[in-house]
């Protein structure tokens, strides 16, 4: 049986190969841990290591958002690591 982080990867790899076009440029944290299937402190942390870059928008910049950009290199470089993983 597959440890609990490949199974993440296997349950929700369908969901997260591509992000559709549709969605806006600048997306909220509770828009990204949805659609990445991750919980809001898991993305805030994520910020903190650097993994994702979050940017700081209106007048007194609190409110944070990620590009959408962001997020799907973020994926890209997931499914890389996961492909080369049991080579």
């Amino acid at each position: 049986m597959p440890n609990s982080v490949d199974y993440w990867r296997i349950v929700h790899i369908e969901a997260r190969m591509t992000i559709d076009t549709r969605i806006p440029d600048y997306l909220t944290i509770a828009e990204v841990a949805s659609l990445l299937h991750v919980h809001r402190a898991t993305l805030m942390n994520w910020r903190k290591a650097g993994v994702l870059r979050a940017y700081y928008l209106g007048p007194a910049k609190r409110l944070v958002r990620f590009r959408r950009q962001d997020i799907e290199a973020l994926l890209q470089e997931d499914r890389r690591g996961y492909a080369t993983e049991g080579d």
